[in-house]
């Protein structure tokens, strides 16, 4: 009886070291970037292509999606949508809008400034041409704000992205379509 009860305890203890291996400590695998000739990287999930480039102390990025609706993008996620510092914006009337939001629930995001924080985003930009939004913008690598990531050259950094619907030209609907990424910065 006591031989059955430590084999278990065993089987079950490998179970968990197991689990945690595979659920805690490896990391997602590095997606290849392709490179252009303006020195941006690329990389494309969920219908979403977003481009990037470190700039001295800051991120240039470029997002691309066939949608009529809003695009998005989330850095360094800890659970599902919860902790991510998303940048979402679309379109209107030929103006980019776009926020710098917190993902404050795993299924939800509110703009920083709604929660104490700061609007980090500079130089944005967009466009609606062909039933595809493109917007770009950038963001500083380390704006001190609590709610957005620490962004550091050569770490690999999870990436959420997503657009709405056409005509979805709001931050709160729903997705339709999503994916993820991991890249080196």
């Amino acid at each position: 009886m006591q031989k059955r009860i430590i084999a278990v305890v065993v089987i079950i203890s490998a179970g968990f070291i197991t689990a945690g291996a595979v659920f805690f400590h490896d990391p997602a695998p590095v997606t290849a970037a392709s490179v252009a000739g303006d020195g941006y990287r690329k990389v494309s999930s969920g219908g979403v292509d977003f481009e990037w480039k470190v700039d001295g102390k800051h991120l240039r990025v470029k997002l691309r999606a066939k949608t009529k609706g809003w695009v998005a993008a989330g850095f360094n996620p800890k659970t599902k949508m919860k902790g991510a510092d998303f940048i979402i914006g679309y379109v209107k009337n030929g103006r980019a809008v776009i926020h710098d939001e917190y993902g404050n629930g795993f299924f939800s995001h509110r703009p920083d400034t709604e929660l104490g924080g700061k609007d980090n985003i500079a130089e944005a930009a967009g466009s609606e041409k062909g039933g595809v939004t493109g917007l770009s913008f950038k963001i500083p690598l380390n704006s001190g704000d609590k709610h957005d990531a620490v962004l550091k050259p050569g770490q690999s950094l999870k990436l959420l992205l997503a657009h709405g619907s056409d005509n979805a030209d709001n931050v709160t609907s729903k997705h339709a379509a999503r994916g993820s990424v991991t890249i080196k910065l």
